[in-house]
């Protein structure tokens, strides 16, 4: 029930960001789906927690001349779904609430819990197949600026949250899916093909600080073994892009490699690939349309996956000069390590993305995190999160921006199934001429059952 908890260290599959041109090749998936485990079958459950939050914050909106301490609490209400059996796999789940605050020189104003998720995962696994389905909604109130640590798992290689804030009264609705189909899992040769897509959209009209926006990237590759550790790999993708902007931009990009894969053991996985890829943004200009950018050139990529039953770290990085920026590195890498009485999970990454506007920029950040089990009904939990912003686009450029975050926070069970757990964050944002930093305590009490069905 922590507000920052160590999985939830800014990998997460529910971000604010639209990966563009140069991020392509961090939203496919380098390697085939794992099978799933076959001891550890779990019954039918339906899980619920219900949680009641109450917050004290210096800076709420992180502007450089803060009103003063703004006032809230938060009543949130999840439930889950997990059915896992055999091969067969679904999740649902729901989390939303109200959120009530009181803010300096405003009204006190109820507003739906930022932010509400629902998501359906799906995977069942046939004699030499295996299909997966994963769906996503979000929503959240874009007039306040949100923590960098986001519910997720660290080796997930999606995009992070950017970092601009928007002081508008309007709440963002994001929608995620990732659908795909692997075929010859039990044989030399293994294909698949995979489609992602993301859609944002704003309760609000549409303004030059909140774009509308449409992603989708389909994708194929073919995996076939060469001798016991060694397999060949063939990838082709193609990444579209448009936003409801200024220019109404469109970004297409076509991208096709090869290269080979390195599996000593089912411990180690290792991938690299060469191959060459094609960008072309267009946008309208004095009401004619026009491509304002277009590159080609080489794609240089290396994978890496390391499971362990006490450490995992999942990491990809690609190079290519057809990108929108100088620096043509991109990429994540994440993971966590079970300690004797606790977990260490952290993240680095570096992805070309688009903000909220619509406008293309590059976010690098790190996150590290430790939780430690005092005893069998406490722990104490440390995480620090980095990160900036840099504009991509010349004629939209915009100043950079550093954020900084930073939660100590100490949990009780109380019983079996209530929690208190209270908290101290503090938040930096560096956005020339705007220097800002804030502090928050919470107090964060829940109640969490489930029955088996």
């Amino acid at each position: 029930m922590r507000r920052a908890s160590l999985a939830a260290l800014t990998l997460a599959g529910a971000a604010a960001a639209v990966p563009l041109g140069g991020a392509v090749a961090q939203q496919r998936m380098p390697f085939p789906p794992l099978p799933l485990p076959v001891e550890a079958e779990v019954q039918p459950v339906l899980g619920f927690s219900l949680s009641q939050s109450l917050e004290a914050d210096s800076n709420y909106d992180l502007d450089e001349d803060p009103a003063g301490t703004t006032y809230y609490g938060e009543t949130r209400f999840a439930v889950d779904y997990l059915r896992d059996i055999d091969t067969r796999r679904l999740g649902v789940g729901l989390d939303t609430g109200l959120r009530g605050v009181d803010q300096p020189e405003q009204d006190f104003d109820w507003i739906a819990a930022s932010p509400s998720t629902a998501y359906l995962d799906y995977r069942i696994e046939g004699v030499d197949t295996l299909l997966d389905a994963s769906l996503a909604a979000r929503s959240r109130i874009v007039d306040t600026t949100s923590t960098l640590f986001i519910e997720g798992d660290p080796t997930d290689p999606s995009v992070p949250d950017t970092l601009e804030q928007v002081n508008l009264d309007a709440r963002e609705y994001r929608y995620d899916a990732n659908i795909g189909f692997t075929g010859g899992t039990t044989s030399p040769s293994t294909w698949g093909v995979r489609v992602l897509a993301t859609s944002f959209d704003y309760d609000k009209e549409t303004t030059d600080d909140l774009a509308p926006r449409v992603t989708v990237n389909p994708q194929a590759n073919w995996q076939l073994q060469l001798t016991p550790v060694l397999s060949g790999a063939l990838f082709g993708g193609y990444y579209y892009y448009n936003a409801d902007d200024t220019g109404n931009t469109e970004v297409r990009v076509g991208e096709a490699d090869a290269g080979v894969v390195y599996d000593p053991s089912e411990v180690l996985s290792l991938g690299v690939g060469l191959g060459y890829a094609d960008r072309k943004r267009e946008q309208e200009v004095n009401g004619l349309r026009e491509t304002v950018d277009h590159e080609k050139g080489p794609v240089l990529r290396a994978n890496l996956r390391y499971t362990l039953p006490e450490a995992t770290v999942v990491g990809n990085v690609r190079w290519t000069t057809a990108s929108a920026e100088d620096n043509h590195f991109s990429g994540t890498l994440g993971g966590f390590y079970a300690l004797p009485r606790g977990v260490l999970s952290g993240s680095i990454y570096q992805l070309a993305t688009g903000d909220s506007a619509g406008n293309e920029v590059r976010v690098t950040g790190a996150a590290i995190g430790l939780e430690h089990e005092v005893n069998s009904v406490s722990r104490i939990g440390l995480d620090f999160a980095w990160a900036t912003q840099v504009s991509l686009e010349s004629e939209f450029e915009s100043p950079d921006i550093t954020r900084t975050d930073f939660v100590v926070s100490y949990a009780y069970d109380i019983t079996a199934a209530v929690s208190a757990e209270v908290g101290y964050n503090y938040r930096t944002r560096d956005e020339d001429p705007i220097d800002a930093d804030g502090h928050r305590v919470y107090l964060l009490l829940g109640r969490s059952f489930e029955t088996g069905l």
